[in-house]
């Protein structure tokens, strides 16, 4: 083999491995073809390249100097040598290098592409695009001119030009992951959501390992509530990027959103492990802390995101509503007006919820006027802010100005049908409105009508069915606001919305006297449910617990229909044996529930606390976890399945219905107490 073969074989494979990447192997070639030509500038310009991939910059330097020394008008020595310099930091030497490389070769195009690229480092993205679309004039196949150009052009939010680079780098590589996901990324931007998700599907496809596109999914996994499958895009990104704050950060929001707080906590805490002074982390990690009522706590990490951004709206807010929750109004007034003093843009959004939330630590301050004024301005920056509408409502009630606190709380129920809140206030406000009006017979029936109305809509709409309980308290002091039948149809609609509790298998048990009735119940199959006030613990069911002089025959009367059948998921339990089958001689039915019907019935697992009492001030249900941790029960039908810690041996269930004395259930088996006689066997 000659020696000029031997070169041209040596400089095929140097190319060979650069093209893979291998640029040790390459490097090594490189020097075998120096040793053959020592006077050769491309070879040190090649090597100098090669060096500055493996980070190795002042020998690269040395390399390019060394072929700019054989040959002063080598114009990629110099390119590569502007691309050291960049790598560097050192700007402008590699800004000279460039212009040199060009002067030297007007058709260089890496020399414009390297500029345009110095240029978006330093936030010029005009003169960017400039020297950009030179490179692209002159190679308009070099996949990396788009690359950059596109990157640049989504800065400026210039979407169709984003996508007009996306579909030419495919149109040159239709194999190219970081096409589609700059697809999908814009179509997001568009509000197209579902394209962009297919996008993302394909830029995956194309390339496994694409985290910024399996992150992006799961982002969008998450925006369309598919949590569970989002999570799953997060930590697969996190196995391919294990040190990106940025995908613990979203993988936090996403089991913030799935309600997995203490994981969440763990993901923000992994966020500022690898990045101390990310502030958005900081805040992220706040509002856990808030949601998991650990107060102090979120407000230290929300000084921390204001530490490490003194700018961060979004801390500043959520610490006045963190404050507002721990009743320090004044210093929550602060933040706020930090909010809207930061907020340069108008976001309406922030500076509408600012505004409220200043309002309503005013209100608590007792500063109507001015809660009215911060109120009205969080209308004019939302003006469809139904939480706004409803503290102005309370405002107004205040200043007794009924007439107008109605028509701010009917906008808030219009502009937000299941504001639950905004229903109670209103329907408080009508009866205020009665009480003072008790002569005008007229004007209490549409009052009557209007209360009933907005009733029953809460109740179509309410997920937090306590509030529906805190209606009928109000019937009770208010007689003649509700008839019997209308009653009926609220608890019946109340059972049939909650849904059945699960249950590990489709068979409860029922521990009975021998007796007529029982005989009876297994003939015809069924389950006899008894009335709410016949059992024999006085606090069971909790409801009982509501005990007044004024009120007591009113409630026994709303909820007599309301009956419980009550069920075990033991069948050996002797203490339900000497508890309920008059001491063994009586039988434990097995009853299948694998067809139960949801008719005006509901199945609910019995819920075991320390202790239960009620709030007479609010009348707010309250079960005590221990002396200091208070739980508030926040479904209406929780009054009839919550009990106390000592009934928790029974391992109960129960069947909660409504004008309905005998529940139809099929029959499995029946176990005899020990003590049964061999006359009734």
């Amino acid at each position: 083999m000659t020696k000029d073969e031997k070169i041209k074989e040596l400089q095929a494979k140097a190319n060979e491995y650069f093209t893979n990447k291998e640029f040790e192997k390459a490097l090594e070639v490189i020097d075998e073809l120096i040793e053959l030509q020592p006077n050769n500038s491309n070879s040190y310009t090649f090597k100098g390249g090669l060096l500055g991939s493996l980070g190795k910059h002042d020998k690269a330097l040395e390399c390019l100097n060394k072929a700019i020394k054989l040959d002063p008008n080598n114009s990629d020595a110099y390119t590569n040598k502007g691309s050291i310099y960049s790598a560097l930091g050192i700007y402008p030497e590699a800004l000279e290098s460039f212009n040199t490389a060009i002067k030297l070769d007007s058709n260089n195009s890496d020399a414009y592409f390297n500029k345009g690229a110095v240029f978006n480092i330093l936030g010029e993205n005009n003169e960017a695009l400039k020297y950009l679309d030179k490179a692209i004039e002159l190679n308009p196949n070099n996949i990396n001119n788009y690359l950059d150009k596109g990157s640049i052009l989504n800065t400026l939010g210039r979407n169709n030009e984003v996508l007009e680079c996306c579909n030419k780098i495919i149109e040159l590589d239709s194999k190219n992951s970081i096409a589609y996901d700059g697809k999908g990324t814009i179509s997001v931007k568009l509000g197209q959501d579902t394209q962009a998700l297919e996008f993302f599907d394909q830029a995956i496809i194309l390339d496994p390992n694409n985290s910024n596109a399996i992150i992006n999914k799961g982002v969008i996994l998450s925006k369309l509530k598919n949590n569970k499958e989002a999570l799953e895009c997060l930590n697969r990104a996190i196995e391919l990027v294990p040190n990106d704050t940025l995908m613990y950060a979203v993988r936090g929001s996403i089991l913030y959103d799935l309600k997995q707080y203490e994981d969440a906590l763990k993901s923000y805490d992994k966020s500022i492990d690898i990045d101390s002074e990310n502030s958005d982390a900081y805040v992220n990690k706040g509002d856990v802390l808030s949601t998991l009522e650990r107060n102090q706590e979120a407000i230290e990490s929300y000084d921390l995101a204001i530490k490490y951004n003194p700018n961060s709206i979004s801390a500043y807010y959520n610490k006045g509503v963190t404050l507002n929750k721990l009743g320090e109004y004044e210093k929550a007034i602060d933040c706020f007006n930090e909010t809207l003093k930061l907020d340069h843009d108008n976001n309406n959004a922030y500076n509408s919820n600012a505004y409220n939330n200043k309002g309503i630590a005013l209100i608590r301050l007792g500063r109507h006027s001015e809660a009215l004024e911060s109120i009205d301005n969080s209308i004019k920056f939302g003006s469809k802010n139904s939480h706004a509408y409803n503290n102005k409502g309370n405002i107004l009630v205040l200043l007794n100005e009924y007439d107008k606190a109605l028509e701010a709380y009917n906008n808030a129920i219009e502009f937000k049908p299941e504001l639950n809140i905004a229903y109670f206030n209103k329907i408080r406000v009508l009866i205020d409105l009665r009480k003072t009006t008790t002569t005008k017979e007229k004007l209490f029936t549409v009052v009557k009508k209007e209360v009933n109305e907005t009733l029953f809509a809460l109740i179509k709409n309410a997920d937090n069915i306590l509030y529906q309980f805190y209606f009928m308290l109000i019937v009770l002091y208010e007689k003649k606001y509700i008839e019997k039948g209308e009653l009926s149809s609220i608890l019946q609609n109340i059972i049939t919305k909650q849904p059945n509790d699960n249950m590990e298998s489709k068979t409860l048990y029922s521990y009975v006297p021998f007796n007529k009735e029982t005989i009876d119940s297994i003939v015809h199959e069924y389950k006899y449910a008894q009335q709410i006030f016949n059992f024999n613990d006085p606090t069971d069911p909790t409801i009982r617990l509501i005990k007044t002089d004024d009120n007591q025959k009113q409630i026994k009367s709303m909820f007599e229909d309301i009956r419980i059948a009550c069920f075990s998921t033991d069948h050996l339990n002797m203490l339900l044996y000497s508890h309920y089958t008059n001491s063994h001689e009586g039988i434990c039915i097995e009853y299948d529930f694998t067809n139960f019907s949801k008719d005006k019935q509901v199945l609910l697992k019995m819920d075991y606390k320390n202790g239960i009492k009620i709030d007479e001030n609010t009348l707010q249900i309250i079960a005590l976890l221990s002396t200091n941790d208070k739980k508030q029960i926040t479904s209406f039908l929780d009054l009839f399945r919550t009990k106390q810690t000592c009934w928790k041996y029974e391992k109960e269930y129960r069947v909660i219905t409504y004008g309905v004395d005998k529940i139809k259930l099929p029959i499995k088996a029946i176990y005899f107490g020990k003590e049964m006689s061999d006359h009734d066997i």
